[in-house]
């Protein structure tokens, strides 16, 4: 399990965003990617090649 936070969705900002794990018949980490229960976003970031990449990517912001 990833040990980084991930920030609530920068669209609507609901903090309920979770991981979603693929595995293969063996039950091997294939894929992963983050969504957003409050606004059904999903963020896949193809140079991630693991959770806390894919966190970090996902909690990158630019600030105003």
């Amino acid at each position: 399990m990833s040990d980084t936070k991930l920030k609530p969705c920068p669209f609507c900002g609901s903090d309920d965003v979770h991981f979603r794990i693929y595995r293969n018949e063996k039950y091997e980490e294939v894929g992963a990617q983050i969504e957003c229960y409050g606004c059904l976003t999903i963020f896949v970031q193809a140079e991630a090649i693991n959770r806390d990449e894919l966190a970090q990517a996902w909690n990158r912001r630019v600030e105003k």
